[in-house]
């Protein structure tokens, strides 16, 4: 999806899904999708579906931290940043 070619990004994520609901990579990269089509609350619940099945991943979290930012949930974007810093000081999202 970082190509821009996000209907067959989608495509491809939503049929991984469909062999695996709880494909946790899956989950992120269709919510980031949601996410840049202005579709904040379904990215933000298949954020949480990603983070519910690898709890530990901090890409996930500065991903939930975009989108809350996004949808300006700011305290709780505050919160997924700094569980992503936790989970992997110095990380950062090229």
């Amino acid at each position: 999806h970082q190509t821009g070619k996000l209907k067959q990004a989608e495509k491809l994520y939503l049929s991984i899904l469909a062999a695996d609901p709880e494909h946790a990579d899956a989950l992120s990269s269709l919510a980031m999708i949601r996410h840049q089509a202005g579709r904040y609350a379904p990215a933000i619940k298949l954020l949480y579906r990603a983070i519910a099945k690898v709890d530990d991943n901090p890409g996930y979290f500065m991903n939930l931290g975009t989108v809350q930012t996004a949808a300006g949930q700011l305290p709780d974007a505050e919160q997924s940043y700094r569980r992503a810093i936790k989970l992997a000081p110095g990380y950062a999202d090229p």
